[in-house]
Order: C-alpha cells, then sequence, then structure tokens
C-alpha cells in the first residue's frame, strides 16, 4: 500500500511543483509561504474534526523534520525557479540515494547489493536526462544540497511511523517552514499576486497537500528503498510536463534516460525479489 501512496505522490507533485515554474517572477520564499499557509488551512482543521492533537508525541524528531524538510524545499523550489523542469527533477530524485544511506544507519534498514545496483541504473538515466547543455551553477549546488535533506527529513518521516498521526507529521513540516520563510520573505521582498496568479497558488497549494498526505504515508507504510525508488518516475513525467507546457524540447539522451529510470525502478519495486531469489539460488 505504501507504494501506491508513493505513486500517488509523484503525479501530485508534478502538478504542483510545476506551478512553482509558472510562479517564477515571485520571490521563493513567497511561493513557499503560500504553499506552508494553504496546508495548514487545510491540515489542521481536519485534526480538529478527527480530534488529532497537533501537538505531536515526538516533538524532536516532528522538529528535526520539519527543520530538514524547509532546507530541502527552499533549494528545490530556487532549483524550480532557475532551471528547465527536467533538470530540477532529476537533481531533486538523487535523495533516494541519500535516503537509503540515512535509513541504513538511522532506522537500520538493510538493502543488499542488488537494490544498489539497481538505484545505479537509474543514476545512469538521471545523469543522460541532464541537458548536457547547460552548465554548472550554484543552482545545481542548491539541488544536490536539496537532495541530502530531503532524505534526512523522508528517514524522519518514517520513524515518526509509531508515534505520530501523517497529519501531524505534515503539519509540523508547515509549522517550521511557515515562519522561517516569512523571514526571507522580509529580505527578498513581498511580490503582490496579479489575478492570474491566484489560479497556480491554489492549484500548488491543493496538490502539494494531497501529496504531502500520500507522501507521508508512503514512507510510513513502505520500506524506504521501495518508497523512494517510485519517486524516480517523477523524471519522464517532469520531462513530458517540460515538453508540453514549457516548450522545452527532449533529446534523444533523455528519452534513453527515461527508459533506463523505467527500467530501474520497474524492477526494483515489482521484480526486485523474484530477481533476489534468483541471486541466492545462484550463490
Amino acid at each position: 500500500m505504501g507504494q501506491i501512496y508513493a505513486l500517488m505522490a509523484v503525479f501530485l507533485f508534478i502538478v504542483s511543483h510545476s506551478q512553482v515554474k509558472v510562479l517564477s517572477h515571485l520571490p521563493v520564499a513567497e511561493v513557499v509561504f503560500f504553499r506552508a499557509f494553504g496546508i495548514l488551512l487545510c491540515s489542521v482543521p481536519i485534526m480538529v474534526l478527527m480530534k488529532v492533537s497537533p501537538l505531536g508525541v515526538n516533538r524532536k524528531k516532528l522538529f528535526l523534520r520539519g527543520a530538514f524538510g524547509t532546507v530541502a524545499i527552499f533549494s528545490y523550489f530556487t532549483t524550480l525557479q532557475n532551471l528547465p523542469l527536467p533538470n530540477a527533477v532529476v537533481l531533486a530524485q538523487l535523495s533516494p540515494f541519500f535516503a537509503i544511506f540515512f535509513a541504513g544507519l538511522m532506522l537500520k534498514e538493510k538493502n543488499g547489493l542488488l537494490v544498489y545496483g539497481l538505484f545505479a541504473l537509474a543514476l545512469c538515466g538521471v545523469f543522460l536526462i541532464k541537458d548536457p547543455e547547460l552548465k554548472f551553477s550554484i543552482y545545481y549546488f542548491l539541488g544536490i544540497l536539496g537532495a541530502a535533506f530531503a532524505a534526512l527529513s523522508y528517514n524522519f518521516v518514517r520513524a515518526l511511523r509509531t508515534t505520530d498521526h501523517p497529519l501531524v507529521v505534515l503539519s509540523w513540516f508547515q509549522f517550521v517552514l511557515a515562519p522561517v520563510s516569512v523571514l526571507v520573505l522580509l529580505v527578498q521582498g513581498f511580490v503582490i499576486p496579479t489575478k492570474t496568479d491566484w489560479l497556480p497558488i491554489l492549484l500548488l497549494v491543493t496538490f502539494s497537500f494531497l501529496a504531502q498526505v500520500c507522501l507521508t504515508l508512503a514512507y510510513q507504510k513502505a520500506v524506504m528503498s521501495k518508497a523512494a525508488s517510485i519517486n524516480f518516475l517523477a523524471i519522464p513525467l517532469s520531462v513530458a510536463v517540460a515538453f508540453f507546457f514549457f516548450g522545452e524540447e527532449l533529446k534523444i539522451s533523455q528519452l534513453l534516460g527515461i527508459g533506463l529510470v523505467f527500467t530501474a525502478v520497474t524492477l526494483n519495486t515489482v521484480f526486485r525479489p523474484s530477481l533476489e531469489r534468483f541471486l541466492q539460488r545462484r550463490t
């Protein structure tokens, strides 16, 4: 069930993060604030109706989830606004590699060589999807930094699965994110949204809320390596969205990369148990 939630989160995030691209003329902190405040407007009333305390149980880990997630979201939204959509998404999808590494350290989850081999195959696809004509910039560094902090955040989501309700985990992220975005916005300056900006803002909030709920459930119900691997599907989806909605053309190397990513994800999520049994019999 966790993998189904992860798949739903991928599609929902693509829609919400496309709106970040549409809102590139607004400061990053402003977009982050609208997202955080809007999600709280959705999550807090639901918790009240469900009689779930927003204070949570494991508050230290809840805060750390929010802190690491805040760094990740600022980094990711900055790359979304300054790089082509597929490139920003590719950098974000490096997080499963960090997530599996951190899961081994924090959650004692064991992964065989096959998992790392499949992720290596997916990584080859990631680099093929990246546009070779774009040179390195600070935004690529921010993308890698965001991926590492997102991985730490995801591990805390999983660590909280036995103590806190998914909506509490989601809300604490926003409790940390919202005030930080206000402080950054004081430096960046507030830009009054136009009439045409409010629909993308509404879509960003709605789809982000639904995606965050699915993501939290995914990392609480599935093994980290399986839930994280499904995130790779965001890469080919982002390439398609960039082509059809933002006019970014596909290259043959990117199509090949899409094929490698799909192959790695399919083998890891559907056929990995059978492959592991086959390899065990051969050794």
